[in-house]
C-alpha cells in the first residue's frame, strides 16, 4: 500500500478495553461490596455500566458535558440504577478506575506481532479519543510505547474524533498527508468515517462482523490480516 503514516486507535484497537475495563470493574465491585449493598451480581452491574457509559461518551463526544462529570456520573448513574443513592462513594468509584485500568496489560490478540512487523516499514501514531493522564500509562505499562513516533490524545488537540480538525492536528504534528495517512480503528463512525472526512483512507477492525455504512476502505476481522494488506 501507498502509506508512510498508520494511526492506530488505542482502547479496543490495540488495548483490550473490554477485557481491561472489565477486570477493573469486577475488582471495584468486590472492594466496595456493591453485591452486599443490594446489586444482584457482578455481570448486573458490568451490563448497566456498560450502557451508561456508552451514552455518556456520546454526550461527550459531543460536547454536552465535561470529561470531569462523564468520570463519576457513568459510576452514579449506574448505581442509581439499583437504588444506590452514594455519589461520594461513585467519585471513590471513578478515581478507582481510573487509576487501576491503566495497570492492566491485555492486548487485542496479534497486536505486538502486528507491531513488530510495521515498525520498520512504517512510522506508527497513536490517535485517541482517551483521557491523557489515564491513555498514556495504558501505552507505558503493555509495552507499547516503544512502537510509535507520536501518541495524540483528544485532549492534546482539543478536538475529539470523528472531527475532521482532529485529523488535521494529528497531520500538522507528524508531518502527515492525507494521501499518506491511514487509520486503524475499531469503531466506523469514530475512527473510520472521522478520518475519511480528513482525505484519509481508514480500516475498520470489525471482529464481530458489525454491518456499516461503508465508512470505511476496508475491514478486517482481526490485527494479523493487516499483514496481508500493508
Amino acid at each position: 500500500m501507498k502509506y508512510d503514516h498508520l494511526f492506530f486507535d488505542l482502547d479496543g484497537t490495540l488495548w483490550d478495553f473490554g477485557a481491561n475495563s472489565k477486570q477493573t470493574l469486577s475488582e471495584i465491585f468486590i472492594n466496595e461490596d456493591l453485591q452486599e449493598k443490594g446489586i444482584p451480581g457482578f455481570d448486573d452491574f458490568f451490563e448497566v455500566y456498560s450502557y451508561i457509559n456508552q451514552k455518556l461518551w456520546a454526550l461527550f463526544r459531543e460536547s454536552q458535558i465535561e470529561k470531569e462529570e462523564l468520570s463519576w456520573k457513568r459510576f452514579n448513574d449506574s448505581l442509581l440504577q439499583f437504588k444506590i443513592d452514594d455519589v461520594e462513594m461513585a467519585k471513590r468509584m471513578s478515581v478507582a478506575y481510573i487509576t487501576e485500568s491503566p495497570r492492566k496489560t491485555i492486548l487485542m490478540e496479534g497486536a505486538i506481532e502486528l507491531l513488530n512487523y510495521l515498525y520498520e516499514k512504517y512510522q506508527l501514531h497513536i490517535l485517541t479519543n482517551g483521557f491523557t493522564e489515564v491513555q498514556y500509562p495504558k501505552i507505558e505499562n503493555s509495552g507499547l510505547k516503544r512502537y510509535f513516533t507520536h501518541v495524540i490524545t483528544s485532549a492534546e488537540a482539543g478536538f475529539l474524533k470523528p472531527s475532521p480538525s482532529i485529523f488535521e492536528y494529528a497531520m500538522k504534528k507528524t508531518g502527515a498527508i492525507p494521501e499518506k495517512s491511514l487509520m486503524i480503528g475499531d469503531d466506523a463512525e469514530v475512527d473510520c468515517a472521522g478520518a475519511r472526512s480528513a482525505g484519509w483512507d481508514a480500516i475498520f477492525l470489525n471482529p464481530n462482523s458489525t454491518s456499516t455504512e461503508n465508512t470505511e476502505n476496508y475491514q478486517i476481522r482481526r490485527l494479523s490480516e493487516l499483514k496481508k494488506l500493508l
